[in-house]
């Protein structure tokens, strides 16, 4: 998540005719809704991802499918576009709706919807959740198995303060950061669409894993920041227009600046590219060894970072040291003057620490997917966990005992260490307590559970939950059952303790 400064406040296109498809959705070869491809195979996507994950893009053939054409005004403050969505029903029972969150309305009015059709029928928009949802009723019934073609026209307006969301949704000191801007499918369970109105507390997204194709019409000074890689580059009316795979992934996320420049390094078969502001230099060298040290441990705990590259960018946030997307992980700007002090902490230590949290979220959150509004204490608490594996590799055991001291145990006793359980939803948490259980006591229950297991049992348990999860949706339960079956012991009690 954000790795908010309350975590500790330490070290922590274009539009429709009337009556035709646009020209440039059928350019891109979207799939018909009879799931037939025109153009638009597997191999599209397998850049984006390292030689030995591709076979997930032939696993999960009927993956949810984005194509998305953006136009950025010249102001880089109104944005308008297409999204045209493939989508399968994989979901066990048929669907007469579907649903798409529109959380940049979190904050305010900025996302509007201004046309849908559905396989060639003409829908109205129907918004719910405060406007953060928008519920489509499908012109026939879904059936498992079944396709349909989703295209939707909108337009974005991004505020120029910060506005209750961190700063993560806006156009501030020259960068334009987009924070979940795109209309998205969230999770469909047992319990149905996953569609609530946002809590207070804790992160918003919980999507399938899907694949994207975006393209960003920009001012031609842009430099432009994307989930995935560029697969192609080009000038078009004294303008840029960039465009992207990426996927599997759970978001898709952008960044532009006239002022950003890059610095890069490789570890394996990824690339790691560091965008910073001109003067912010030498720390976007420290944020790039960062980087390398957290792919490289992460990886050896858990299993290869899976994708061909991971951008990390400065971009403006208030209240917030870091945020986790898909493939990238933006960092405040505040972090990269390395003289300063950040909330009474020297912000170069922020910077690793926010670092080192976010790119875990690239194991889980992305990779592994959790619902981050019902259960956040999976991914917030692992990434927590990962951090002081960080710190203990690289910095060795010390450095790792002063970490879990300041952003776990320092935490909790903000709340005089209330046995609260860390498995509760984020909005049946107050304020008060969000922060000290989810990113206090949760990683100290995993810690717990590291002692009860042992450490060569833990270390098998963390690379098989991982295995087990990847690209799916973990909960508690798979949590739980995942350890006890590499331990062979009943761990009830410790969750007792701990969890429920």
């Amino acid at each position: 998540m954000k790795n908010k400064l309350i975590v500790s406040c330490l070290l922590l296109f274009l539009f429709f005719s009337a009556c035709a498809k646009p020209a440039s959705i059928e350019n891109t070869g979207v799939f018909s809704p009879s799931g037939s491809s025109s153009g638009f195979a597997a191999d599209d996507y397998s850049s984006d991802l390292i030689p030995s994950a591709r076979s997930v893009l032939e696993e999960q053939a009927q993956m949810t499918r984005y194509t998305v054409s953006l136009f950025v005004e010249e102001d880089y403050q109104h944005l308008h576009g297409q999204e045209s969505v493939l989508y399968t029903n994989r979901e066990g029972v048929p669907l007469s709706e579907v649903y798409f969150r529109l959380f940049p309305n979190n904050s305010g009015d900025y996302l509007t919807i201004t046309r849908i059709i559905v396989d060639d029928v003409d829908l109205e928009p129907v918004l719910e959740k405060a406007n953060t949802a928008l519920r489509l009723e499908l012109p026939e019934i879904l059936e498992p198995g079944q396709s349909t073609l989703i295209e939707l026209e909108f337009e974005l307006t991004v505020p120029s303060d910060f506005h209750g969301n961190y700063g993560l949704f806006v156009h501030y000191d020259n960068i334009l950061a987009l924070d979940q801007w795109m209309p998205i499918i969230p999770v469909h369970d047992d319990q149905g669409w996953n569609v609530e109105l946002p809590p207070t507390n804790g992160d918003l997204p919980f999507t399938d894993v899907s694949l994207f194709r975006v393209e960003v019409n920009a001012p031609q000074d842009a430099v432009i920041v994307a989930t995935g890689v560029k697969t192609g580059s080009r000038s078009q009316d004294d303008r840029k227009v960039d465009s992207f795979v990426a996927g599997p992934n759970r978001d898709f996320y952008l960044a532009l600046s006239p002022d950003f420049e890059v610095l890069q390094s490789k570890i394996g078969d990824t690339l790691i590219n560091s965008y910073a502001l001109p003067d912010a230099q030498s720390a976007s060298e420290e944020v790039l060894l960062f980087a390398e040290n957290a792919l490289r441990i992460f990886s050896e705990n858990f299993g290869l970072y899976p994708y061909a590259e991971i951008d990390l960018v400065s971009t403006p946030m208030h209240g917030a040291s870091g945020m986790e997307y898909s493939g990238v992980v933006a960092l405040s700007t505040d972090l990269y003057d390395l003289d300063a002090f950040y909330y009474g902490q020297p912000a170069r230590v922020m910077l690793e620490t926010g670092l080192a949290h976010e790119v875990a979220h690239q194991w889980f959150f992305n990779t592994v997917g959790s619902d981050q509004v019902d259960e956040p204490w999976l991914d917030e608490g692992m990434a927590q966990y990962m951090t002081n594996l960080y710190y203990r590799a690289v910095n060795g055991e010390g450095a790792a005992e002063s970490y879990r001291f300041n952003a776990w145990e320092y935490s909790w006793l903000k709340i005089s260490r209330e046995e609260i359980p860390i498995g509760r939803g984020s909005a049946d948490y107050t304020d008060k307590e969000y922060q000290p259980i989810i990113y206090g006591r949760a990683p100290l229950f995993i810690l717990s559970l590291q002692q009860e297991m042992g450490d060569e049992k833990f270390g098998q348990f963390l690379k098989q939950f991982y295995t087990t999860y990847q690209w799916g949706i973990a909960d508690t339960e798979g949590f739980r059952g995942v350890a006890e079956q590499v331990c062979g012991c009943d761990l009830s009690e410790v969750f007792s303790q701990w969890v429920y």
